[in-house]
């Protein structure tokens, strides 16, 4: 079992919160088909979660007629966070990157029906490189595990005595993570934490809640790659649906009896409207309601976090890397600018390998110039492999930090948010308001699937429908469960 699957069984187990195949079988059920309650709703963004709702709409609550349901997007394409970018000559995905736990895994059948082949990640297949470039034996990595393990555990016991909550960072401290260990394995350790959280959260140790870092839950089985891309799905599931690209939302207007859509290319009018932009647009008001959303939802969109993360592929005349690793990985003497790759060349054949960078460090590459930042990651290449190697010969980058679409990566549970604030996202404004999205899954933040699941249930509530199968019971124990 590798590390991830078993921090995420240790935890989601203990807890019992893990998504059984009963589950599934149930919640797959799609209530009977009925006369429309709505004449016509908006759903506003192309990404999974929109697409979900409006699939969910047409196709199990009758809502099949003409103009019944239009989806707003603002971009030329659908899938929102999930793009994937074939320029250089693979499949290279710059925004999500795996179906996370896939057994039982509704993404795994999205995939399976539109005929996506895919392939297992191994976490435990990577190569890790000191801060001068040396090779750390993978029997080294192995020994500083349990030292990781021993670090977290303290923090987990440490927290049942605090009152108020505090930054991860701020605990690793309190509870003297790496006391006394050479100066090597502090390094290492410091990677572990990097790896465990901050990559899988895409911010920060000194922004992460102490109470919440492990909110959630997650399906079983190991996490797959989608070998021609992750853009399969939402095409997938827009087949048939009225989508609208190039219409950017401007305004929800929904103090009349209908909602009234403003965007740059005219107004749209409908019973009710289903947002489901990212939270950091909801965070930097880009979109404007009127009336102003409540209050109770105004804050918990400022408390929750939003993470940042950059991804900058290189294709090279040839690999001069292992290409039978899943990851490189570079310990940075800034423990902020760790930098890890996904090796695309070990199963695709493509000498690719698709750059990670996340908060601060990502935000600032991503202001560079292409030329600069290219300048910057090859440094760090340079100084694994050799000042020798090959340059690349095609780069492709996301811009998700930048993106008026989009402001970031994805939720997360910033010091003094809680579960409470993605369940605020449940409750429907004046009966017309409704939200989905990652960020109101409390059940599976900041993942596909959450995302997925979340759209289905607004659409069902929308229809007078109870459904929340991407939202934690109250009082359950919540367990984030690593990537």
């Amino acid at each position: 079992m590798r590390r991830r699957e078993f921090l995420q069984w240790a935890a989601a187990v203990s807890a019992g919160s893990v998504a059984t195949p009963a589950l599934m079988a149930r919640q797959e059920k799609s209530p009977p088909r009925k006369e429309a309650q709505r004449k016509n709703v908006l759903v506003i963004g192309a990404g999974i979660s929109g697409l979900a709702a409006a699939q969910r709409l047409v196709s199990d609550f009758g809502l099949d007629g003409p103009h019944q349901v239009i989806v707003l997007e603002g971009r030329n394409r659908v899938g929102g966070r999930m793009h994937t970018d074939t320029s250089l000559g693979a499949a290279v995905d710059l925004g999500a990157n795996w179906i996370d736990g896939s057994a039982n895994n509704p993404i795994t059948a999205l995939a399976s029906q539109f005929g996506a082949t895919t392939t297992n990640t191994n976490y435990d297949s990577l190569d890790l490189f000191d801060t001068d470039g040396t090779p750390i034996s993978s029997t080294k990595v192995n020994q500083t595990w349990p030292l990781f393990l021993s670090a977290r555990n303290s923090v987990l016991s440490y927290r049942n005595g605090l009152g108020v909550d505090q930054s991860m960072a701020q605990s690793f401290l309190d509870t003297n993570a790496g006391a006394g260990l050479s100066a090597l394995d502090q390094r290492i350790l410091e990677w572990w934490i990097y790896w465990e959280y901050e990559t899988d959260w895409t911010t920060s140790t000194s922004d992460l809640s102490t109470f919440h870092f492990d909110m959630g839950s997650g399906f079983p089985g190991v996490d797959r790659i989608l070998v021609d891309g992750y853009s399969q799905i939402p095409e997938g599931v827009a087949q048939g649906l009225d989508v609208r690209l190039d219409h950017c939302v401007e305004e929800i207007d929904f103090q009349r009896d209908q909602v009234r859509v403003h965007t740059n290319r005219g107004t749209f009018v409908a019973d009710a409207c289903l947002v489901t932009v990212p939270l950091g647009v909801l965070k930097a008001d880009l979109v404007s309601f009127r009336p102003g959303l409540p209050m109770p939802l105004q804050n918990a969109i400022q408390q929750m976090g939003f993470g940042s993360a950059f991804k900058i592929a290189f294709e090279f005349p040839n690999a001069f890397w292992n290409q039978n690793r899943h990851f490189l990985h570079y310990m940075s003497p800034q423990p902020t600018d760790h930098t890890f790759w996904l090796n695309i060349a070990q199963y695709s054949g493509v000498p690719i390998l698709n750059t990670w960078v996340n908060h601060d460090y990502g935000a600032s590459l991503e202001a560079m110039s292409l030329n600069d930042a290219t300048d910057r990651v090859m440094q760090d290449l340079k100084i694994m492999y050799g000042a020798g190697i090959p340059d690349p010969i095609g780069t492709v980058t996301s811009n998700w930090n930048t993106s008026q679409f989009s402001q970031g990566s994805y939720s997360t549970p910033d010091v003094g948010s809680s579960p409470a604030d993605f369940d605020a996202f449940l409750e429907p404004v004046d009966e017309k308001l409704y939200f989905a999205g990652e960020h109101t899954s409390s059940l599976y933040p900041a993942t596909v699937h959450g995302a997925y699941l979340s759209g289905r249930d607004a659409a069902a509530r929308l229809m007078g429908v109870p459904s929340f199968f991407a939202t934690a019971p109250r009082a359950s124990g919540r367990v984030r469960v690593s990537r």
